[in-house]
């Protein structure tokens, strides 16, 4: 996979010759921080890796969690269930479709559904890691009192010389000529081809502000 950027055919992903085991996020982590930004710019690597470590952080730390007391209940029920009904429902959820006319074992996958719910950890972007960081801000209010005002930053990428600077442009962001301020449309183009310099950006931003 990648001829172009692993043209040896060394150093690739999880590769088993290496005498050091090195995690596959780790890897990935470090590839992108190289300066000849080969894998940065490249038009799919970004999605594979990320698609790669999502779906493997879902199948890890993903589980389903139901009431002790429907237990034996709830077992039962789903044996009687047949695997079309489940299909069914499936493709109905699948392609946004209404839950409406249903016949009584469809209707009772999706009463069982409605019993589980689905508990995962370190999975960025999944509905329990928005939960996770809602119990934390309401824990931080219980402490702390709740706040008097909010802040919300949006550095805009677009209008500033950082992200061309990050990107690998030789200019001085503290002697800016008036040729070297970023055009809207060009920065755009920028970003689109590079977009962990606007991801390292934003973090900056970030982290200088808190």
């Amino acid at each position: 996979m990648y001829p172009t950027l692993f043209p040896y055919g060394l150093g690739g992903l999880e590769d088993r010759a290496r005498a050091s085991k090195l995690s596959l996020k780790r890897h990935v982590k470090h590839l992108l921080s190289l300066s000849d930004r080969r894998f940065q710019e490249h038009h799919s690597f970004l999605f594979t890796a990320f698609n790669i470590l999502q779906r493997r952080s879902v199948l890890l730390h993903s589980s389903l969690k139901i009431n002790r007391k429907r237990f034996r209940g709830f077992t039962e029920e789903l044996g009687s269930v047949s695997e079309d009904a489940v299909a069914r429902v499936c493709a109905k959820i699948a392609a946004n479709s209404p839950l409406k006319g249903l016949d009584p074992e469809e209707k009772k996958v999706v009463k069982l559904m409605d019993e589980v719910q689905l508990v995962s950890r370190n999975v960025p972007g999944t509905s329990a890691a928005r939960l996770a960081m809602r119990n934390e801000l309401r824990a931080l209010m219980m402490t702390h009192g709740v706040p008097h005002f909010y802040i919300t930053l949006n550095p805009a990428d677009l209008y500033n010389p950082v992200v061309k600077f990050l990107s690998g442009a030789d200019i001085d962001v503290d002697r800016l000529l008036p040729e070297e301020v970023p055009d809207p449309w060009k920065q755009s183009v920028l970003v689109a081809r590079n977009p962990v310099a606007a991801a390292k950006f934003f973090n900056t931003y970030i982290r200088a502000f808190i």
